[in-house]
């Protein structure tokens, strides 16, 4: 009966430690590809595919501030004030077991503000009155 009992144990134990866990999800961040002007939102978006889970997001970046999205799939970042300069947005991602990566980052590149146009009209150097025409 000693023998039976030890060799149930053995193979409990031998079959916990060949237990695999579940596939890791990828986690990607992506962010615009164009230059985004200062003083415009600029947005990130979450990707984690081939897992599943309660997955919860913690956001940080390099620059600005976080204006709409924290703790989901997508933020919002404020570049006010930060003509010609880049924003890194690096993603966590709760809920994965502990031996998958779960950060990834993006950078977005922002220019120069871009320069508003007075009352929505081209300026024109054409002049009210008729128009001359030679015969």
């Amino acid at each position: 009966m000693k023998h039976i009992i030890i060799l149930m144990i053995i193979f409990f134990i031998g079959t916990a430690a060949f237990a695999q866990e579940p596939a890791c999800p990828t986690v990607s961040v992506s962010a615009p590809n164009e230059a985004i002007p200062a003083g415009q939102d600029v947005s990130y978006t979450a990707n984690v595919s081939g897992g599943s889970g309660d997955f919860t997001y913690n956001w940080s970046v390099s620059a600005g501030s976080i204006t709409s999205g924290q703790g989901t799939p997508s933020i919002t970042v404020d570049s006010k004030g930060m003509a010609n300069s880049s924003i890194t947005a690096t993603l966590e991602v709760g809920g994965m077991s502990r031996s998958c990566s779960n950060t990834s980052s993006a950078t977005a590149s922002i220019s120069e503000e871009a320069k508003p146009v007075k009352n929505g009209k081209a300026k024109t150097k054409a002049k009210p009155g008729k128009a001359k025409t030679k015969s």
